[in-house]
């Protein structure tokens, strides 16, 4: 099984996010790519794609966005994960709809929000101000949701391509 992460952060939080994953696919195959600094290369010799970023005014980042829109006809043949960082738990089916393509998301094998994080001291100073004053904020928030993660790893890795199958089953012959 060789996986990819392809990923976004703005205040570390996905970052996090993302960090906890790796460690959980401890013995797979594994390959991060941040792409507000790297380049996913040859996409095509991965088994599964997981692939998420933060959520702030309601959208994903557009590199992510580009990412899968650009990647679609490859993504489809893929087993997928798609997750978001965000702290509404409320709309977030509007916001992976918002965020990813309409096919992407009804062949993805699981979508996941893994919560989120509100760094008041790492926002810029209109972003702070709105989240003061919209909601209410007066001090950070970390509810970064590890069980989801767990979950997330989880049925990602119970998912195996045909190829997978294939090899399970292929004893050497007496």
């Amino acid at each position: 099984m060789k996986i990819l992460i392809v990923y976004m952060s703005k205040h570390g939080t996905t970052n996090k996010a993302v960090k906890h994953l790796q460690h959980l696919l401890y013995g797979h195959d594994v390959t991060t790519v941040n792409l507000e600094c790297e380049q996913v290369k040859n996409l095509d010799e991965y088994t599964h794609i997981m692939i998420g970023g933060s959520i702030h005014m309601g959208f994903v980042q557009t590199k992510i966005t580009q990412f899968c829109g650009s990647h679609l006809e490859l993504l489809l043949k893929k087993q997928v994960g798609l997750f978001l960082c965000c702290m509404d738990k409320e709309n977030v089916n509007d916001l992976f709809e918002n965020s990813f393509p309409g096919e992407l998301l009804n062949h993805a094998v699981i979508k996941s929000r893994f919560g989120g994080e509100l760094l008041l001291g790492k926002m810029n100073f209109v972003t702070r101000l709105l989240a003061r004053w919209i909601g209410g904020y007066k001090k950070d928030v970390h509810q970064l949701d590890i069980k989801a993660i767990n979950s997330f790893a989880r049925k990602m890795t119970a998912y195996k391509t045909p190829e997978e199958k294939k090899e399970k089953f292929n004893y050497a012959s007496s």
